[in-house]
């Protein structure tokens, strides 16, 4: 079987009687179908059984998650789209969750944007004339630093 992401999702070549996914070498729990969405970052493979009986393992593919980041117990923002060639939108679910200093870097470290973020529920950025590849950016609040990684392609 083969492994490859179509956006979020992990998925494996169809056609087998059953499939079990794999993170770091452990089974994930209810994880049988030929799709999988990763939740985090790590090393995933499915193991599958044909209708013979036989089973094949698939490479490990390496899944880095770049979705959205839990700001607190209640308070989620995202970044969409990831990846991204023109603009990425950070959206919270309210106006208090999007509020401090906001700094873009390169994985560099070179400092593409640095703004502050007045109680807003949604900050677009601009990227088109950026380089591709992988960008982290920063939300430095009150009380806590988050940092989300975005990829930016063409």
């Amino acid at each position: 079987p083969i492994v490859s992401q179509i956006g979020y999702t992990l998925e494996s070549t169809a056609g087998y009687n059953s499939y079990q996914w794999f993170s770091n070498n452990f089974p994930i729990p209810n994880e049988t179908n030929s799709t999988f969405t990763p939740t985090s970052s790590g090393d995933y493979y499915v193991l599958v059984i044909d209708s013979n009986g036989c089973q094949a393992q698939s490479s490990v593919y390496n899944f880095v998650y770049v979705g959205g980041v839990e700001m607190a117990s209640t308070k989620v923002i995202t970044l969409l789209p990831n990846p991204a060639s023109t603009f990425v939108i950070l959206k919270a679910s309210s106006k208090a969750d999007l509020q401090g200093y906001l700094k873009v870097l390169s994985m560099n470290g070179d400092i593409m944007l640095e703004s502050k973020l007045t109680k807003t529920n949604q900050f677009k950025l601009d990227i088109e004339q950026w380089a591709n590849g992988m960008y982290l950016i920063e939300l430095i609040g009150e009380n806590n630093t988050e940092r989300i990684k975005f990829i930016k392609q063409q």
